[in-house]
């Protein structure tokens, strides 16, 4: 289960406990609904896990919101779902505060 908040062009995306492929027409419609140059949060604080497909999903999204200059933003990810970015070099792909932050401490 996902839930989602929208506000001019701030879409925020808050999921719960798993990602995986069962969201995929979710967060389509969420992100085919906004304008493209829209910001997205992608709140990761509940979930404790991620399927491959996921990563897809993520990429797909951020494949579609390029063309209208969105940004994806990850934030709350917790050491585990983190460490999977890290290693499918997501970070490259998309914006994590987290690892911003963890450059500096």
């Amino acid at each position: 289960m996902l839930k989602s908040y929208t506000r001019d062009n701030l879409v925020i995306i808050i999921f719960d406990k798993e990602l995986s492929c069962k969201h995929f027409h979710k967060i389509k419609q969420i992100y085919t609904q906004a304008e493209l140059d829209s910001e997205f949060v992608l709140d990761f604080s509940n979930v404790s896990s991620i399927d491959s497909s996921s990563i897809g999903i993520l990429l797909v999204m951020r494949e579609s919101l390029s063309a209208g200059q969105g940004k994806i933003s990850c934030i709350n990810c917790q050491s585990n779902v983190l460490e999977l970015f890290r290693i499918s070099n997501m970070e490259k792909l998309l914006y994590f505060p987290q690892l911003d932050y963890d450059k500096t401490a």
